[in-house]
């Protein structure tokens, strides 16, 4: 699955989540709230994959290259970057 496709999942899964959180959704409907909460799980396995995009100058992107991959030597979460120089 790529990053952007993730992105937008995640996005979805979070206002899902958010809108039932709410206090006339959780009043209305706790099943539903108690429901959507449990799509933490999805949230959980989508995130181990982010795409980070940078646009700069090349010493820039450069470090957030170096981040990205100390960040992926000591985590399970996964870190791609994606940039543009200018």
């Amino acid at each position: 699955m790529t990053t952007g496709l993730t992105g937008v999942i995640l996005l979805l899964v979070l206002a899902i989540m958010y809108v039932f959180a709410s206090h006339h959704f959780r009043r209305r409907s706790f099943r539903g709230f108690w429901l959507t909460h449990h799509l933490y799980i999805l949230l959980y396995i989508l995130v181990r994959k982010i795409g980070v995009f940078s646009c700069g100058p090349p010493g820039m992107t450069k470090n957030v290259e170096k981040a990205c991959q100390l960040i992926n030597r000591q985590d399970r979460t996964h870190f791609s970057h994606h940039y543009e120089n200018f």
